[in-house]
């Protein structure tokens, strides 16, 4: 039979040790072994064993006849059938010396009832996970450990010998601590010694050294006031010299060390004094490689020299004034294309106002600074080059050594602002030029602005445009159109370049030419800097598209607009005033064409001059200053043989209705005379309606007159009153007496046997028109 051994926790006389292990989980291995000690052979010595219970581990005691008896609480870990039954419990007291069943019985239970656990069974279990004490049990419950029983003549000597096996083997503080979880206070050993593990031997292991790796020493090794650890069953005491002693459970011990391992085995706690190292050693290294930058900027700026620093400020400030000067003006308000080119040249190339000769004084300006330098350095030289006025043999060694010191250190001072002179000379020529172009391309970015700004921008109107019909139907013409536009702006670009270039840079002055020629150095001119830069070029791109795609929605605009005027172009172009006169012309034909006109002239009426497409107006004063005319010239031609057109009508009608009324007026007697007058009504009857319509016609000619605003003639006023009295005489006068006459005529001529009466007419009206 396999017996599982576990270490004593603590002793049964002292409450505060550490807590007992759980109880068992079935009595079947217990109720074993107890079977063992009740079935000895007579006249056998019980041999002491170790009993594992719920409670603390306890020793079988010896009786006052020789024999052990169990402790009471050894049957709470059998089977529970064995506890309660009074049989057993009478024949394994018997062979315990004859254990009375009474009160000794009652108050051993009852002692060991009344103990109270000093530690849950969860944290005898993670101190015994932790140093690998004992085995786990068989039994498939795994939330109790059983305890073993160990039985044996020589158990005591065993455990002793083991005991002092294990001391032997004690090197860590971790055995310390397994040592005192395993037996508590049931050993001689009460104190252990131990020291913070050197770092020796964790390179040896490999391992990084933490905190609770402590080494066990004797006291001897421990230096008077030094640090050390004392490991006792009640807990872990850390002595510092100088400071309170902190003394932590060795249960809280064990988990403060299980959760640093645990910690420390997560990578970004293990690597984390590494990158931590890595990270100050990063940190120290850039700010030595800032601390050398520093010292040899400080050697080779210009800002760190007195004798340099002004003169490049002021250079600095001059330049900057050239960049931010403006170039040319943008127009405040519309104008024409040629216009604003000529206001761009007169701001860039005027003689006296213009910003080419603003630029010239500006570089003037850094000219003479650079020769303030010069001078200033040169003269620095010829003052080392004196000799010092001291008399030598007052002065101590030491002093002559001091002053030689300050003396090469002011030469050295001295050789390094000439050598820096060249470059002074070079930057300031560099600032000149840089801001140049920096003023070129502000003032594209400008142009950019104003002409290509977002849909919610308000654009500001620019250009005029004139729009024209073309001679093709659907042809619009723009003037200027988009070709004079890119070809006006690329010619405005490149003088804002010709003007910055027209600047020379500073190296190429008289007096500062020797220290350009040293260096060799030439310069790169504005147009050479505009030419690779982005900006600049994307600016141009950019305005260019913007106007372009403007006057292409211009010319959309203006077709959109204007062509519907095409017809009064078309009908101007095909007139001819002569040509027209010399036709003969009806009333309507002329009626129709004074109705053209005046729809043409309502259709100008609501001309629209103007309208903007970005920046781009559209002007079409010109167009309708043309086309306006039209109508009124037409009509001054038209509406006179209109008026004479009604006078002939209305007076031919009269004449008509003269000779009708004269012959309706006739009463004949004779059969000849009679066919006549009957002839007459016919025809006068079928000319009734001409008449009349003939008369509206003169009326409807009058009022188109006096629409267009001509005044009708009093003749011509008399005349058509006329014509309505002879036709209102005629319609209700004559026409009807003469039909009345001839009617009853008839009627009479009927009456009288064999007489037939025929009545023809076979003259037409048309034919008296043309006699007439």
């Amino acid at each position: 039979m396999e017996l599982v051994r576990q270490p004593t926790v603590g002793s049964t006389s002292r409450p505060n040790s550490l807590p007992p292990l759980p109880r068992l989980i079935s009595g079947s291995d217990a109720a074993v072994e107890l079977g063992e000690i009740c079935n000895r052979l007579p006249g056998q010595p019980i041999r002491r064993s170790k009993l594992a219970y719920s409670g603390r581990a306890q020793w079988t005691q010896r009786s006052r006849r020789g024999g052990s008896r169990p402790p009471t609480d050894l049957f709470r870990c059998l089977d529970p059938g064995l506890a309660d039954s009074k049989q057993h419990l009478r024949s394994v007291s018997g062979l315990y010396g004859g254990t009375p069943r009474g009160e000794r019985q009652n108050q051993a239970l009852g002692e060991a009832r009344s103990r109270k656990p000093t530690a849950s069974t969860s944290t005898l279990r993670a101190v015994q996970a932790a140093y690998g004490a004992g085995s786990r049990a068989s039994s498939p419950r795994n939330s109790e450990v059983p305890r073993a029983v160990e039985i044996g003549a020589d158990a005591e000597e065993k455990a002793e010998a083991r005991m002092k096996q294990e001391l032997a083997d004690m090197k860590t503080g971790d055995d310390a601590v397994a040592f005192f979880t395993r037996h508590g206070r049931n050993t001689d050993v009460k104190l252990i010694y131990c020291v913070r593990q050197s770092q020796s031997v964790s390179a040896k292991s490999h391992l990084a050294v933490s905190p609770y790796d402590l080494m066990v020493v004797t006291e001897d090794h421990i230096a008077k006031g030094s640090e050390h650890f004392t490991i006792t069953p009640n807990g872990v005491v850390h002595v510092m010299p100088g400071e309170l002693s902190e003394c932590t459970p060795l249960a809280e011990w064990v988990h403060q060390t299980m959760t640093y391992r645990v910690l420390i085995a997560i990578p970004f706690f293990k690597h984390y004094p590494q990158r931590k190292v890595l990270a100050t050693w990063s940190e120290n290294a850039r700010h030595a490689t800032y601390c050398r930058r520093r010292s040899r900027l400080a050697r080779q700026c210009f800002f760190s020299r007195p004798t340099l620093a002004g003169p490049i400020l002021r250079a600095k400030e001059l330049a900057s004034q050239v960049g931010q000067s403006q170039f040319f003006q943008l127009p405040d308000q519309c104008c024409r294309l040629d216009d604003f080119h000529d206001a761009v040249q007169t701001n860039l190339f005027h003689p006296d106002q213009g910003m080419q000769k603003e630029l010239e004084q500006v570089r003037d300006a850094l000219v003479t600074t650079m020769e303030d330098l010069v001078t200033s350095v040169s003269r620095g030289s010829q003052m080392l080059l004196q000799p010092s006025r001291g008399n030598s043999r007052k002065k101590g060694l030491a002093q002559d050594k001091q002053e030689a010191k300050e003396r090469a250190r002011k030469e050295q001072l001295q050789q390094e602002d000439e050598n820096s002179l060249k470059n002074c000379i070079r930057l300031t020529d560099c600032m000149l030029q840089a801001n140049l172009a920096a003023a070129a391309s502000r003032a594209a970015e400008e142009l950019q602005l104003r002409v290509g700004g977002g849909p919610s921008d308000h654009k500001r109107k620019m250009f005029f445009v004139s729009a024209d019909l073309g001679d093709q139907p659907g042809e619009v013409s723009l003037n200027p159109s988009q070709r004079t536009f890119e070809k006006v702006f690329d010619d405005i670009y490149q003088e804002l370049i010709r003007a910055a270039e027209a600047v020379p840079p500073v190296a190429c002055a008289r007096p500062l030419q020797l220290w350009a020629e040293e260096n060799s150095y030439r310069g790169q001119l504005s147009g050479q800097v505009l030419a690779v830069d982005r900006r600049w070029l994307c600016y141009i791109d950019s305005t260019k598209s913007a106007l372009m795609a403007q006057l292409r929605e211009a010319e959309h605009f203006a077709r959109e607009m204007y062509e519907p005027y095409r017809r009064v172009q078309d009908y101007w172009h095909s007139w001819n005033e002569a040509q027209f006169a010399r036709k003969s012309h009806s009333f309507e034909s002329l009626s129709n064409q004074v109705s053209l006109v005046v729809d043409m002239q309502d259709d100008l009426s609501k001309f629209r001059a103007q309208r903007s497409a970005g920046v781009v107006v559209i002007e079409g004063r010109d167009l309708r200053d043309r086309l306006m005319p039209v109508p009124e010239t037409v009509l001054g031609v038209v509406c006179p043989l209109l008026a004479s057109t009604a006078r002939e009508r209305c007076r031919s009608t009269c004449r008509r209705l003269d000779h009708l009324n004269k012959e309706l007026d006739e009463r004949p007697k004779e059969s000849l005379a009679l066919q006549a007058l009957a002839k007459a009504v016919e025809v006068a009857s079928d000319e009734e309606t001409t008449l009349q319509a003939a008369m509206d016609e003169v009326q409807a000619a009058h009022r188109v007159l006096r629409k267009q605003g001509n005044r009708i003639p009093l003749d011509d006023q008399v005349l058509l009153d006329t014509l309505a009295a002879k036709l209102q005489e005629f319609s209700n006068e004559s026409l009807p007496a003469a039909k009345g006459y001839l009617a009853q005529h008839q009627r009479e001529m009927q009456t009288k046997p064999g007489v037939d009466v025929v009545i023809s007419l076979e003259m037409p009206m048309e034919s008296f028109f043309e006699e007439h």
